[in-house]
């Protein structure tokens, strides 16, 4: 997120009458929704400073805003290309430092409205976790790192010595290159500790994911094939078969970033529609359906975090529907206390919960999957066993969901308690008190 400071950059513009314009003023501009008028302010401080940072990051969102994507990929180049590293604003000599890394790959900036809809925002988008909630308490120099293809392996010491570089890219998906690109860097650099080494995350694909998983005991993921552009319906539906899937299946688009384009196939007449509907997307994955809904018609989504190889429970969700959305919380729970009595039982003590069979075999994901830090959705399938649904680290905590629903606040917040000490303990610093 960014937002106005004061006194970054003051420049006039041209022409009688000029009045001052400033990044700070194409900020509050685009805040207020004057995406036009944003545009322009952006430009012109650009005109005055190509490289200044925020008139870039601030024209990319408001381009995108305006619907000119391919004007605002070539400005999120230039980002990458002036700034591959961003220093914090002060440098501290006596705490160490760490090197966020993200991708501006696939990213976009994109204005989106501020909760409670006061005015609007700037976010990255493109398959990325954020540290601000994660690590809130400033105990270390965060310098940013802009990953473009190889620019990172442009840094020298000079730029600042790292003590430790945390991977905060979440989706092999939209990723792959980026990560990929960071390995190589990471690699070049063999005493600097990482939180997320990247093949870690190019393991979570979907397809991945179910291969990884598929011999293990009391845990699984839905089998899934990853299917490449320009398939026919006979070519999926051969593929379909020879796998050993059965209707219905899933399909998604792989990398369109939203969930919207995830369908159920019910046979091989609503394939043909689908495939008809997602022409043009880069590839699809194929996942067997597993129907888990209770007699009653409710379908349960469990959620967690590991920190640390630590199991910690966040959310039980309840659904009527086959597509369990968070916020069916609010749809469904809300109006059933015995519900939300399953999910508060579940954040207290989530081995009574799910059994302690089942949370041993989740317990084995971090070291399975080769990571610090990442979120698990899950299920109980019909033969008892955990059936893992998706695995990513950009998974939302969602801190302020404990305001409506106080149970779980203080089990919220002991996961970025967990990252601090997981941070803490990489870059061996002694733990602060709390």
């Amino acid at each position: 997120m960014y937002e106005p400071r004061e006194n970054v950059l003051h420049l006039k513009s041209d022409g009688p009458g000029a009045i001052p314009v400033n990044a700070d003023q194409g900020y509050l501009s685009l805040r207020a929704g004057r995406f036009e008028e944003a545009r322009q302010i952006f430009r012109g401080c650009l005109r005055a400073d190509p490289t200044d940072y925020r008139s870039q990051i601030g024209l990319c969102a408001a381009l995108d805003e305006g619907g000119d994507h391919y004007g605002a990929a070539t400005m999120l180049r230039a980002v990458a290309r002036h700034h591959p590293l961003i220093p914090p604003h002060r440098v501290d000599p006596g705490l160490p430092s760490l090197l966020e890394i993200r991708s501006l790959e696939a990213a976009r900036y994109v204005v989106t409205r501020r909760s409670g809809g006061d005015g609007f925002k700037i976010v990255l988008s493109g398959g990325h976790f954020s540290l601000d909630a994660l690590l809130p308490r400033g105990n270390v120099n965060r310098y940013l790192g802009n990953q473009l293809r190889e620019n990172l392996d442009e840094l020298t010491d000079e730029d600042g010595e790292m003590h430790l570089a945390v991977n905060t890219i979440a989706c092999p998906d939209t990723g792959e290159e980026a990560l990929r690109a960071l390995a190589s860097f990471l690699a070049g650099r063999p005493d600097l500790p990482v939180v997320n080494p990247p093949d870690g995350i190019l393991a979570l694909s979907r397809d991945r994911l179910h291969r990884r998983l598929q011999w293990e005991a009391g845990i699984a993921a839905p089998r899934t094939l990853r299917l490449p552009a320009g398939l026919t319906a006979d070519a999926v539906q051969e593929r379909l078969v020879r796998h050993g899937l059965q209707y219905p299946v899933l399909l998604r688009e792989a990398l369109s970033g939203t969930t919207d384009r995830l369908a159920l196939i019910h046979d091989r007449s609503w394939l043909e529609v689908w495939l008809e509907q997602s022409e043009g997307s880069d590839f699809q994955y194929l996942q067997q359906f597993h129907d888990v809904a209770d007699p009653a018609g409710h379908v349960v989504k469990w959620r967690g975090f590991f920190v640390d190889g630590t199991f910690y429970p966040a959310a039980r969700v309840v659904s009527d529907t086959w597509h369990v959305r968070m916020g069916d919380r609010d749809r469904l729970m809300a109006e059933h206390e015995e519900l939300r009595a399953e999910e508060r039982r579940f954040l207290q003590a989530p081995g009574r919960a799910l059994g302690s069979g089942r949370l041993a075999a989740l317990a084995r994901l971090p070291d399975l999957l080769k990571l610090d830090f990442f979120g698990v959705d899950f299920t109980i399938g019909r033969d008892g066993d955990v059936l893992v649904l998706a695995a990513n680290p950009a998974m939302p905590i969602i801190l302020d969901y404990g305001d409506d629903y106080p149970y779980a606040k203080p089990h919220l917040a002991k996961i970025p308690a967990a990252f601090e000490g997981l941070v803490e303990r990489k870059l061996g610093m002694e733990p602060e008190p709390e």
